[in-house]
């Protein structure tokens, strides 16, 4: 800026830089006007959020020997980032390999459905299993998101006589996938 010394260049540099570098170049008396714009420095070098959101749900809240128990599961990448190396690992049911993807982008889902069988040998009670999700980020720091399932194993002797297994009405399970938010 011709004319301008270097000492009123740097009083406006700091008021700048003290703004929070949102930057309006004001004239001074005798100096022509001119406009800087400048990036606000939240902006600047802003750290890329990393974040998956995991969820396991199960086809039914209750299931007794000779139950098939559906397990669906869907991967969401809420963050800002891509993220690498994703893998899953249910902690009954092993690898959940439709989770397992080589980058998954920002807002993109991955969904997979397992299956399991519920064994005469299985207590009754509360039947609870956990997915875990791992991957990293662009910088390479690891990112882990879990989520678990409960169903009720029912002992089929302690119900009563009309909700006994083979007298159950079959139910058919179709997983509804929908696109991301925007």
């Amino acid at each position: 800026m011709k004319g301008m010394d270097s000492s009123r260049l740097l009083v406006r540099l700091a008021v700048w830089l003290v703004l929070g570098g949102c930057f309006a170049f004001w004239p001074l008396a005798g100096y022509t006007t001119a406009a800087i714009f400048a990036t606000p420095k939240s902006e600047i070098n802003s750290p890329s959020q990393s974040a998956l959101v995991v969820t396991k749900s199960a086809n039914t809240s209750e299931a007794s020997a000779g139950d098939t128990i559906i397990y669906s599961y869907l991967l969401t990448n809420t963050g800002t980032d891509i993220l690498f190396a994703i893998t899953a690992t249910d902690d009954r049911l092993g690898p959940v390999v439709g989770l397992a993807v080589d980058s998954l982008a920002p807002g993109l889902t991955a969904t997979a459905v397992l299956t399991y069988v519920v064994q005469v040998a299985d207590p009754a009670g509360l039947l609870t299993n956990t997915v875990t999700v791992t991957g990293t980020n662009s910088a390479e720091d690891p990112i882990v998101a879990s989520d678990s399932a409960s169903v009720l194993i029912v002992d089929p002797t302690s119900l009563p006589e009309r909700e006994q297994p083979s007298q159950r009405q079959p139910s058919i399970f179709l997983p509804l996938i929908l696109p991301p938010e925007e």
